[in-house]
């Protein structure tokens, strides 16, 4: 094994995707076997993704929006068809440029565990089970993370219903707002992130505030309305 391999690469120790990132997965990965967990998630995923696989192309990529779990079988799962993409990659005849960094990665001790271990995973991009029960279950999950980010919304806009002038005609832009005596028309919006029910405030399609904590709204305000030219007063 090439020296500097040992000293540039280590392996890690990879943990499964979480119950909701499987649940808002389109495309499912699961593996019986620890080191092919890291193997596809320190080494594989990463050569699709960035076309550099056999010369593909980003539009080959098979596993977008994935979750990778350890199980008790070897299978990708996708929710249709039309999810699938490249299945004829030839990973094992690519080990000669890579395998030394490649069983680092992935605590595969000798050639021929690696060899076998690129051919499960072969055979499981080659054939993806198709179960059309994901796809309900990630629009289940989407209208989920949307009614939280409303009800978050709703609360910011009834804790300070009076300091601003929310627009209420629309649930879609639920969350704008105009300054109150504006001197310069501008649309606000606190947009809550769905998945991480965090806030922000946007100007137009910009964020100019990430991350934004609610008690800090009153201040934000005035701060607005310092830009916009009106004291408040």
């Amino acid at each position: 094994m090439n020296e500097n391999y040992k000293e540039n690469f280590k392996r890690v120790i990879t943990t499964s995707s979480t119950k909701d990132e499987v649940r808002s997965s389109k495309t499912r990965v699961t593996l019986n076997d620890q080191k092919l967990m890291d193997l596809w998630n320190n080494e594989l995923s990463g050569q699709f993704s960035d076309g550099v696989w056999e010369n593909s192309t980003k539009t080959d990529w098979l596993w977008r929006s994935t979750s990778v779990v350890l199980g008790t079988e070897n299978k990708i799962e996708i929710d249709s068809e039309s999810s699938a993409g490249r299945k004829t990659f030839n990973i094992y005849n690519q080990l000669d440029v890579v395998r030394d960094r490649m069983r680092i990665e992935s605590g595969f001790e000798t050639n021929e565990e690696l060899k076998a271990a690129c051919k499960v995973i072969q055979n499981m991009i080659a054939n993806p089970v198709v179960d059309e029960k994901i796809r309900s279950e990630v629009r289940g999950y989407e209208v989920e993370q949307e009614t939280k980010a409303r009800n978050i919304l709703k609360s910011v806009i009834e804790s300070f219903k009076d300091l601003v002038d929310w627009d209420m005609q629309y649930d879609w832009n639920l969350g704008q707002f105009l300054l109150k005596n504006y001197k310069k028309y501008k649309t606000y919006r606190v947009a809550c992130s769905t998945g991480y029910n965090t806030l922000s405030l946007k100007l137009g399609n910009a964020t100019i505030i990430e991350n934004m904590q609610v008690a800090d709204f009153p201040e934000i305000v005035k701060t607005l309305q310092t830009l916009d030219g009106f004291s408040g007063k």
